[in-house]
């Protein structure tokens, strides 16, 4: 049994010029996390051989704690913050995953 299913996926600019990202909704089946969903954007590139690939990252928040308004590094505000989760030593399969969902769609990914 695979440790998460990427619920829905698609491929994003920001605005009509701007740089291109993926976001995802991945739900965890097992582990510490099992029942989670959390949404991943990879702002990576497009592709491993775009000269923008490694000026990105991976921002992950748990999407149910999003919801309520708690997108928190830090409790502030009110909010119990807690809502960052480490991207890149986590969730890279997750967003290798994403992108796949997202080429299955489109033919120029």
């Amino acid at each position: 049994m695979r440790k998460f299913s990427v619920e829905s996926a698609d491929f994003h600019w920001n605005g009509s010029v701007g740089n291109g990202f993926f976001i995802g909704v991945v739900r965890h089946l097992k582990g510490e996390n099992a029942g989670r969903r959390f949404l991943v954007t990879d702002l990576r590139g497009e592709s491993p051989d775009s000269e923008d690939w490694d000026r990105g990252n991976l921002v992950v928040v748990d999407l149910d704690q999003a919801a309520t308004g708690n997108i928190s590094l830090f409790p502030q505000g009110g909010h119990a913050g807690g809502n960052a989760w480490l991207g890149a030593d986590y969730f890279q399969a997750e967003a290798d995953a994403i992108r796949g969902v997202v080429g299955e769609r489109w033919s120029w990914v």
